[in-house]
């Protein structure tokens, strides 16, 4: 508090008069009113004379000089706070003596990260908010390897090219020269029907999916039209050969019987955000490239997608696609019967259609 230099000067003034006063016995005067007072026929020291002594007296608006105060911050107020509907808080009572501080009250009134709901920790994060990396609200996450497979471009080391007239056949010469030839991950090939070439009827593929609030947050996996709970997912480890685990596929071809089939191999959890489904494409049946309404079906190729949808407790959800290539067999070129002492020489590719070589 600044001190009041004109107190300073008018204490030390009366207080050496009181102490002329007392040392001489004469009574001092007792101030009424700011000014002058008379004290006829009293004790002043000077006979009957009248003591004119000005008085010191206290100004209304402050204490009196000899009394030591101490600054006191003024109450807060609330002129735009929550009691008023605006942005700032409200005054928080300060704790007794002793009483603990309550951190979580005191950083939401001050509106501190890590204080409202969205500032929580997500599981598996520790130290970081959730705010950092994904709003409350947010879906969760999911997608599908392989995406969308190419025709191959090259097998074997040979170089291939997709747009040349005669890429079906050599890629077919191809699969049927080379044993064990692998195709690239989503893609199979109707040769894989015909028996020594298994390895081309089957691919490999994942899903991959997440949530900001912890894998325990997904309560539904839908795999081309089939659903499964997380339970289920997880329960693939111990259980791997259970039908439940096999999806048909249809490839859209016209017909009713389905082209192959998702098998479901097993689940992992990646860490506590994130979960992986591993999964193998089968081959069954061979696609009727005969259908002309499909945009998915060619000469050359038939494309299968393969759509997954993940789901949230709160029902918020994220959907991607995958796909499976199917490559178009060629026929082959077996004897089939001995006719008039010749051979008919009749062509079966894996559609069934025939013709006939000369």
């Amino acid at each position: 508090m600044p001190v009041d230099q004109e107190s300073i000067l008018t204490d030390g003034a009366q207080q050496d008069e009181d102490i002329n006063r007392t040392q001489q016995g004469s009574t001092p005067a007792v101030p009424t009113d700011a000014g002058s007072v008379d004290n006829p026929g009293g004790d002043t020291g000077f006979g009957n004379a009248v003591d004119n002594t000005p008085t010191d007296t206290a100004r209304p608006t402050e204490p009196p000089g000899v009394v030591v105060t101490q600054d006191v911050p003024p109450p807060a107020t609330d002129p735009q706070g929550i009691g008023a509907g605006g942005t700032n808080p409200a005054p928080q009572p300060a704790p007794l003596p002793g009483e603990p501080v309550n951190q979580t009250t005191a950083a939401q009134a001050q509106g501190l990260p890590g204080s409202g709901p969205a500032d929580q920790q997500a599981p598996g994060q520790p130290g970081t908010p959730a705010a950092t990396t994904a709003a409350a609200d947010n879906p969760p996450t999911v997608a599908v390897l392989p995406g969308a497979p190419q025709l191959p471009t090259s097998l074997d080391g040979t170089t291939l090219d997709p747009t040349s007239p005669g890429y079906e056949s050599e890629v077919n010469q191809l699969l049927r020269s080379v044993p064990n030839l692998q195709l690239p991950d989503g893609v199979v090939a109707e040769q894989g029907l015909e028996q020594g070439y298994d390895n081309l009827a089957s691919t490999p593929g994942r899903i991959l999916f997440g949530d900001f609030d912890g894998i325990g947050d997904i309560a539904t996996v839908t795999i081309a039209g089939k659903t499964f709970t997380l339970a289920d997912l997880i329960n693939i480890n111990s259980d791997p050969t259970n039908p439940n685990y096999s999806i048909p596929v249809e490839a859209g071809d016209g017909d009713s019987t389905p082209e192959g089939r998702i098998v479901l191999l097993g689940f992992n959890a990646l860490d506590a955000n994130n979960g992986e489904i591993s999964f193998r494409f089968e081959l069954t049946s061979p696609v009727n490239n005969g259908t002309t309404d499909n945009p998915n079906i060619n000469g050359e190729s038939t494309t299968i997608p393969i759509p997954v949808t993940v789901t949230d407790q709160a029902g918020a959800n994220s959907t991607a696609d995958g796909a499976i290539r199917i490559l178009d067999g060629t026929p082959t070129i077996f004897a089939n019967a001995v006719v008039d002492g010749g051979i008919d020489l009749t062509t079966n590719d894996v559609n069934g259609s025939t013709s006939t070589a000369s």
